[in-house]
């Protein structure tokens, strides 16, 4: 029977309605919402201002290391090189200009630099890693939905990425790429799940090179396979073998540019020149002051978290229930461990992808975790960054004064209460409650259960 045009037609409408009415529709939009609004109005300049230097250094012919300016591993340079061709394509020169205005507060306080990027800029530079975020957040409702066959509660679970604070403000913001990081690193448990192990260790690599601390769950992902594979040591070893040659021949593929320029070490030396190790003058490696009280503490901190982690992947082995189930619910206390101290606030985002599934799952247990965690990460990052986020906004444009915030900030970072900086106070307190959240996840996981079973027998 044929219904016409008009029918066809109020068919396709009546189905867009109902795909705008799924939960997760509503989420994506209110999220995407969010971060629009905020990226054009607010930038964090001190860390942007760099992916600016390191796009300049690329158009000059130059590579990730021969001019100063950038310093991590090189996953991430590569990105802003395909960020840096999108906007030659677009015709975007300016990057960013120096303003006298700034140069007190430069001198005063070192999360500000002087050189202000334009709004242009700060919206490219966030827009993959927005999309990084919706990725994110696809592969927690897939995973969710798979395992509880329940479309609210994959819902459930995107909305605990894709609309926690500290999420939102790393990307639309801060402009940090520990997004990717946790984009590969999620990548990789997915695929580890569906006995994808070659490409589960290429995932697992692009995550631990751009930054280090996925690498930390590698025992989680081997306790997975060792439990999948239990009873049957060939197929045990053939899987460890898939991920291991998928996890050296990335890191060797990245790195190809840098053995051949030799700054293969120095693409490290965000590690080392933090924790007070790097190169002499001559060349030769040696030991200084440790610059951090906060990078000391997590030097002192790696023989008890890697016990810690030896002890959890040892539970997760030794459960006798499914190994997809263990494995989800132990990457959650594993990935807690790892950040005893932490040293920065947008490392915290290799937690919430798990706090968001095992929330989503198995009921609100760690929702008080993960309001502590996104939202005290989220205010000790804008502590941090002072007025400096407004910075674009006033440089570029008539709706506020450049000189009057920079006197503005300057008066708040001299304001003290009983003799003490508030603005020391906001940090300490800030910083308190995002290690709250992160110290009771282990607590709730492990101690609190223990306790219980000791107080019934």
């Amino acid at each position: 029977m044929d219904f016409g045009p008009g029918m066809a037609s109020s068919a396709r409408y009546g189905g867009m309605v109902a795909i705008l009415k799924r939960p997760v529709v509503i989420i994506l939009i209110a999220g995407l919402l969010i971060r629009f609004v905020l990226m054009p109005v607010f930038s964090y300049g001190y860390e942007v201002s760099h992916w600016a230097y390191t796009i300049e250094n690329i158009r000059s012919g130059n590579g990730l290391y021969e001019i100063s300016g950038y310093y991590y591993t090189p996953v991430w340079g590569y990105i802003l090189g395909a960020v840096s061709w999108i906007m030659d394509v677009f015709g975007l020169d300016t990057l960013a200009s120096r303003f006298d205005e700034v140069l007190p507060l430069q001198d005063a306080w070192w999360a500000c630099i002087a050189d202000v990027t334009t709004i242009q800029f700060n919206i490219i530079v966030t827009l993959p890693l927005i999309f990084c975020d919706i990725l994110v957040g696809y592969l927690i409702y897939r995973m969710v939905r798979e395992d509880t066959g329940d479309e609210r509660k994959a819902a459930v679970g995107f909305a605990l990425w894709f609309l926690c604070p500290i999420v939102i403000f790393a990307s639309s913001v801060q402009a940090m790429f520990d997004t990717f990081c946790v984009l590969f690193m999620v990548l990789s448990i997915f695929l580890l799940r569906r006995q994808r192990y070659l490409l589960c260790g290429v995932a697992m690599a692009l995550a631990i090179l751009t930054k280090v601390f996925p690498g930390f769950l590698l025992l989680a992902l081997l306790a997975y396979i060792l439990a999948k594979n239990r009873g049957n040591r060939p197929e045990a070893v053939r899987a460890v073998a898939l991920l291991a040659a998928g996890l050296i021949i990335t890191s060797v593929l990245v790195y190809i540019p840098q053995i051949m320029d030799g700054t293969f070490l120095y693409s490290f030396s965000f590690l080392t020149d933090r924790m007070g190790i790097g190169l002499s003058s001559s060349g030769e490696w040696s030991i200084f002051s440790m610059q951090s009280l906060g990078f000391m503490l997590v030097i002192i901190l790696q023989p008890i978290i890697v016990l810690a982690l030896i002890g959890l992947a040892y539970l997760q082995y030794k459960e006798s229930g499914d190994p997809d189930s263990a494995l989800m619910r132990f990457l959650l206390p594993a990935s807690a461990v790892i950040f005893l101290w932490t040293p920065s606030p947008q490392y915290t985002l290799i937690v919430i992808p798990f706090l968001a599934y095992y929330i989503s799952v198995h009921g609100r247990a760690f929702l008080s975790q993960w309001m502590l965690v996104g939202v005290g990460a989220t205010m000790y990052d804008l502590v941090t960054a002072n007025g400096t986020v407004l910075f674009s906004l006033a440089a570029y444009t008539d709706l506020l004064d450049l000189g009057g915030l920079v006197e503005a900030i300057l008066s708040f970072q001299s304001a003290s209460f009983l003799g003490i900086h508030v603005m020391s106070i906001l940090m300490v307190a800030t910083a308190a409650v995002m290690s709250l959240g992160l110290l009771l996840i282990p607590y709730g996981f492990i101690v609190r259960p223990w306790l219980k079973r000791r107080a019934a027998s």
